[in-house]
Protein backbone atom coordinates (compact mmCIF):
# COMPACT_ATOMS: atom_id res chain seq x y z
CA UNK A 1 0.00 0.00 0.00
CA UNK A 2 1.53 3.09 -1.11
CA UNK A 3 1.14 6.76 -0.25
CA UNK A 4 2.39 10.14 -1.28
CA UNK A 5 3.18 13.66 -0.27
CA UNK A 6 4.03 16.65 -2.99
CA UNK A 7 5.87 19.54 -2.10
CA UNK A 8 7.09 22.65 -3.98
CA UNK A 9 8.69 25.71 -2.74
CA UNK A 10 6.74 29.16 -2.20
CA UNK A 11 7.73 31.49 -5.02
CA UNK A 12 8.24 34.88 -4.47
CA UNK A 13 8.39 37.61 -6.65
CA UNK A 14 12.04 39.70 -6.50
CA UNK A 15 10.98 43.13 -7.73
CA UNK A 16 14.16 44.49 -7.44
CA UNK A 17 15.93 42.11 -10.11
CA UNK A 18 12.78 41.41 -12.14
CA UNK A 19 12.68 37.50 -11.01
CA UNK A 20 11.50 34.82 -9.08
CA UNK A 21 12.78 33.22 -6.14
CA UNK A 22 13.58 30.55 -6.94
CA UNK A 23 12.83 29.73 -10.34
CA UNK A 24 13.50 27.09 -11.77
CA UNK A 25 12.40 25.46 -8.67
CA UNK A 26 12.04 21.59 -7.90
CA UNK A 27 8.66 19.81 -7.12
CA UNK A 28 9.18 16.63 -4.75
CA UNK A 29 7.73 13.51 -4.00
CA UNK A 30 8.19 11.15 -0.66
CA UNK A 31 6.84 7.62 -1.29
CA UNK A 32 5.97 5.79 1.53
CA UNK A 33 5.01 1.79 1.71
CA UNK A 34 2.21 1.68 4.23
CA UNK A 35 1.50 -2.19 3.34
CA UNK A 36 3.24 -4.78 5.05
CA UNK A 37 4.65 -6.07 1.68
CA UNK A 38 7.86 -5.14 0.26
CA UNK A 39 6.76 -3.15 -2.95
CA UNK A 40 8.10 -4.03 -6.62
CA UNK A 41 9.89 -1.43 -8.48
CA UNK A 42 8.47 1.85 -7.77
CA UNK A 43 7.79 4.64 -11.02
CA UNK A 44 6.56 8.03 -10.56
CA UNK A 45 4.88 10.41 -13.27
CA UNK A 46 4.45 14.06 -12.90
CA UNK A 47 1.49 15.88 -14.18
CA UNK A 48 2.75 19.35 -15.50
CA UNK A 49 0.00 21.99 -16.29
CA UNK A 50 0.40 24.43 -19.51
CA UNK A 51 2.49 27.38 -18.56
CA UNK A 52 4.82 25.14 -16.36
CA UNK A 53 7.46 23.20 -17.94
CA UNK A 54 10.20 20.68 -16.63
CA UNK A 55 13.75 22.77 -16.80
CA UNK A 56 17.16 21.21 -16.99
CA UNK A 57 17.72 17.54 -17.25
CA UNK A 58 13.87 17.02 -16.69
CA UNK A 59 13.39 18.81 -19.81
CA UNK A 60 11.54 18.80 -22.00
CA UNK A 61 9.37 15.39 -21.14
CA UNK A 62 11.14 13.40 -18.60
CA UNK A 63 7.93 12.93 -17.01
CA UNK A 64 8.15 9.55 -15.54
CA UNK A 65 10.94 8.69 -13.02
CA UNK A 66 12.17 5.75 -11.19
CA UNK A 67 11.38 6.67 -7.26
CA UNK A 68 14.86 5.91 -5.07
CA UNK A 69 15.29 3.55 -3.24
CA UNK A 70 12.92 1.59 -6.24
CA UNK A 71 12.18 -1.32 -4.07
CA UNK A 72 10.03 -0.07 -0.52
CA UNK A 73 10.50 -2.89 2.44
CA UNK A 74 7.19 -1.90 4.73
CA UNK A 75 7.24 1.43 6.71
CA UNK A 76 10.22 2.70 4.24
CA UNK A 77 9.96 5.82 2.27
CA UNK A 78 11.67 7.11 -1.10
CA UNK A 79 11.18 10.29 -2.93
CA UNK A 80 11.96 11.83 -6.76
CA UNK A 81 11.99 15.20 -7.51
CA UNK A 82 11.69 17.28 -11.02
CA UNK A 83 12.84 20.69 -11.83
CA UNK A 84 10.14 23.00 -13.48
CA UNK A 85 10.66 26.78 -14.44
CA UNK A 86 7.61 29.23 -15.39
CA UNK A 87 7.78 32.35 -17.43
CA UNK A 88 7.39 36.07 -15.83
CA UNK A 89 3.38 36.70 -15.53
CA UNK A 90 1.79 39.93 -14.83
CA UNK A 91 -0.85 38.50 -12.96
CA UNK A 92 -0.74 35.61 -10.46
CA UNK A 93 -0.86 31.95 -11.61
CA UNK A 94 -2.41 29.18 -9.12
CA UNK A 95 -1.53 25.36 -10.55
CA UNK A 96 -1.91 22.27 -9.14
CA UNK A 97 0.43 20.07 -10.09
CA UNK A 98 -0.44 16.20 -9.68
CA UNK A 99 2.08 12.99 -9.46
CA UNK A 100 1.21 9.33 -9.86
CA UNK A 101 2.83 6.67 -7.95
CA UNK A 102 2.48 2.76 -9.88
CA UNK A 103 4.31 -0.39 -8.67
CA UNK A 104 3.69 -3.72 -10.14
CA UNK A 105 2.35 -5.25 -7.04
CA UNK A 106 0.15 -2.70 -5.69
CA UNK A 107 -2.63 0.19 -6.45
CA UNK A 108 -1.35 3.06 -7.67
CA UNK A 109 -1.82 6.29 -5.67
CA UNK A 110 -2.08 9.68 -6.78
CA UNK A 111 -0.72 13.02 -4.92
CA UNK A 112 -0.71 17.08 -5.64
CA UNK A 113 0.79 20.30 -4.79
CA UNK A 114 -0.46 23.90 -5.53
CA UNK A 115 2.12 25.75 -6.76
CA UNK A 116 1.01 29.58 -6.70
CA UNK A 117 3.28 31.97 -9.30
CA UNK A 118 2.47 35.55 -7.81
CA UNK A 119 2.80 38.37 -10.47
CA UNK A 120 5.90 40.34 -11.50
CA UNK A 121 5.34 43.94 -13.28
CA UNK A 122 7.83 43.60 -16.00
CA UNK A 123 8.74 45.25 -19.77
CA UNK A 124 6.45 43.33 -22.01
CA UNK A 125 8.02 44.55 -25.52
CA UNK A 126 6.10 43.35 -28.33
CA UNK A 127 7.45 44.51 -31.71
CA UNK A 128 6.05 44.90 -35.57
CA UNK A 129 8.73 44.58 -38.24
CA UNK A 130 7.45 46.15 -41.58
CA UNK A 131 8.95 45.00 -44.54
CA UNK A 132 7.56 44.61 -48.39
CA UNK A 133 5.27 41.62 -48.80
CA UNK A 134 7.25 40.53 -51.88
CA UNK A 135 9.14 42.00 -54.73
CA UNK A 136 8.69 41.86 -58.08
CA UNK A 137 11.03 41.91 -61.29
CA UNK A 138 10.85 44.20 -63.51
CA UNK A 139 12.50 43.31 -67.35
CA UNK A 140 12.56 46.57 -68.30
CA UNK A 141 14.88 47.69 -65.39
CA UNK A 142 16.12 44.50 -64.80
CA UNK A 143 15.87 44.42 -61.43
CA UNK A 144 13.75 43.78 -58.31
CA UNK A 145 11.10 46.70 -57.29
CA UNK A 146 11.60 48.07 -54.87
CA UNK A 147 14.85 47.78 -54.11
CA UNK A 148 16.67 49.13 -52.34
CA UNK A 149 13.75 48.64 -49.78
CA UNK A 150 13.06 49.73 -46.29
CA UNK A 151 12.57 47.20 -42.85
CA UNK A 152 11.14 49.12 -39.83
CA UNK A 153 10.54 48.11 -36.33
CA UNK A 154 8.17 49.47 -34.19
CA UNK A 155 8.27 48.26 -31.04
CA UNK A 156 5.67 48.89 -27.65
CA UNK A 157 6.59 48.70 -24.27
CA UNK A 158 3.11 47.03 -22.93
CA UNK A 159 4.72 46.22 -19.64
CA UNK A 160 4.36 47.53 -16.08
CA UNK A 161 7.74 48.56 -15.60
CA UNK A 162 10.05 50.64 -18.35
CA UNK A 163 12.51 49.00 -20.37
CA UNK A 164 16.20 49.76 -20.81
CA UNK A 165 18.91 49.42 -23.59
CA UNK A 166 16.53 48.24 -26.76
CA UNK A 167 18.05 46.89 -29.16
CA UNK A 168 16.66 44.69 -32.25
CA UNK A 169 19.13 42.74 -34.61
CA UNK A 170 18.45 41.90 -38.68
CA UNK A 171 19.02 38.47 -39.60
CA UNK A 172 19.31 38.85 -43.09
CA UNK A 173 18.51 35.98 -45.77
CA UNK A 174 20.56 34.67 -48.16
CA UNK A 175 21.42 37.01 -50.81
CA UNK A 176 20.20 39.65 -49.01
CA UNK A 177 22.35 42.53 -47.85
CA UNK A 178 22.31 46.03 -46.26
CA UNK A 179 21.98 48.76 -48.75
CA UNK A 180 24.74 50.75 -46.92
CA UNK A 181 26.80 47.92 -46.06
CA UNK A 182 28.38 50.18 -42.93
CA UNK A 183 24.86 50.25 -41.03
CA UNK A 184 24.91 47.89 -38.08
CA UNK A 185 22.74 44.70 -38.20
Amino acid sequence: VLSCTATAPDIKADRVNQRYVPMPFDVTVTVVNEGGKKSDSVFARIVVPADLKLYGPDAPDRNSKRVLPSILNPGQQGGVSWTLWHPITLTAKEYMVGIWIRTSNADSTYCEVKVIVPPLEAPVLSPTCYVPDSLHFDETADSYIPNPFDVRLTCVNKGGLPASNVTAFVYLPANVVLNNPADPL
